[in-house]
């Protein structure tokens, strides 16, 4: 308890006198209320599925993380060379490594092992929360709310028609993003990450530096290691939008034609590398669909068989993310949330259509690019999860980027002066 004490002690200062922070025009307590309500979400999460799934992917995480540690025998040496991955083929060093869970990845398509980074960031944070939980979950939520803050001053800049107080909520407490990172998974790690991205890519966008162009590349190469599906989406999607942004190409249908043609030319390198993309959908599939076929959420989707599959499919599976159908048959209080979300969404939704205005020419491209990263992650997620718990999970960093989207498109001047006006 002393060592959660004291880091909170240092969060609320970072809080109150950080630059960064007080920078966002939001007020240090609200920070702090929402570090110790995400904190509280956390633990939630990972008490819930300690005790319902025998501690799930969370439980893993950490438990690995704290095996790097102790087999390391508070050796720094070798802490370091696990750590690394390093002396593999030596006996003794297999036989470690064999023993921490999710440290070698199953599949051989997979070029970056996501769940290996996942245990290394816990084991680090381990080092300083001293095995309390409650310290190693204000630690990664300090960490989220840094990398939302960042995501809050970027897009609060460029889209000043969305009042502040709905980004902030949209933002920090959506239903999925308050519950789905807040907790000791990968989603909480990569929400800090593409903030940051997110926050220097605008910079970049204004002010393309040696120091920006840095921080984008480290910062891009850190979302790889975390979340490598969303990245190639991400950073193909940020890239061709920047170049556009470089090119002054400012007609929409040019923008989305050189998108159309920037998508082409990936998916053709990824042939010439030999790099079979319609195999690692499919193994990601077949082994979502074999581990989750105990699931209590579990349900059946269409099984690929050859590649046309992934474009037939592709409304089958925008309806599984962003309707969830599964969810109304309320297996488990947990479904309430999405639901309220997804409720949300299409309330939102219609606010676009009846409050309609057109977003201003230079945050067009942009809007793109968002609902180019929601629909392309979605996808990915609808065709290979057969989880409706696991898509609630998945989604919850795109539906960001669905949020904004929606949100700008609402004449918000006008709704309030219809309704909230005196």
């Amino acid at each position: 308890m002393i060592v959660f004490i004291l880091l909170l002690l240092i969060f609320t200062i970072l809080f109150r006198r950080g630059s960064f922070f007080k920078a966002s025009n939001i007020h240090w307590l609200i920070f702090l209320i929402l570090l110790l309500l995400k904190t509280s979400a956390g633990y939630l999460s990972y008490y819930y599925h300690n005790h319902y799934f025998a501690g799930g992917d969370s439980a893993i995480y950490l438990n690995s993380a704290n095996d790097l540690i102790s087999y390391s025998g508070n050796d720094p040496l070798t802490y370091f060379r696990l750590f690394f991955n390093m002396n593999r083929g030596i006996p003794e060093w297999e036989a470690v490594y064999s023993k921490i869970i999710y440290w070698d990845n199953v599949s051989t398509l997979s070029f970056i092992n996501d769940n290996r980074n996942a245990i290394r960031i816990n084991s680090i944070i381990s080092l300083f929360s001293f095995n309390n939980i409650l310290a190693h979950l204000l630690i990664l939520n300090f960490l989220t709310i840094t990398g939302l803050t960042a995501f809050f001053r970027a897009i609060n800049k460029r889209f000043s028609n969305i009042p502040s107080p709905l980004l902030f909520v949209a933002l920090f407490l959506s239903p999925s993003i308050l519950f789905w990172t807040s907790g000791i998974l990968k989603e909480t790690n990569t929400v800090f990450i593409l903030g940051l991205y997110i926050f220097f890519y605008e910079k970049s966008i204004s002010n393309l530096n040696l120091k920006n162009g840095l921080l984008l590349f480290l910062l891009s190469v850190g979302l790889i290691l975390v979340r490598s599906y969303f990245a190639c989406i991400v950073l193909s999607v940020s890239f061709i939008s920047l170049l556009i942004n470089k090119l002054k190409i400012t007609k929409v249908s040019y923008q989305i034609l050189i998108f159309a043609l920037g998508f082409f030319i990936f998916l053709s390198s990824l042939f010439l590398f030999n790099v079979d993309l319609f195999q690692l959908i499919l193994e990601k599939q077949e082994a979502f669909i074999s581990i989750g076929r105990s699931a209590n959420s579990y349900f059946q989707i269409a099984v690929l068989e050859k590649p046309l599959d992934l474009i037939t499919y592709f409304p089958q599976a925008m309806i599984n993310v962003f309707i969830q159908p599964q969810l109304y048959s309320l297996d488990s209080f947990l479904y309430l949330f999405p639901i309220i979300e997804n409720i949300d969404i299409l309330f939102f939704c219609v606010l676009a259509i009846w409050f309609r205005k057109k977003p201003s020419k230079e945050n067009r491209l942009v809007l793109i690019s968002f609902i180019l990263i929601y629909i392309l992650s979605s996808w990915l997620i609808g065709i290979t999860i057969p989880v409706q718990g696991a898509i609630s999970r998945y989604k919850a960093i795109s539906q960001l980027f669905l949020l904004i989207f929606v949100f700008s498109f609402i004449d918000w001047k006008r709704l309030l002066a219809d309704y909230f006006s005196e």
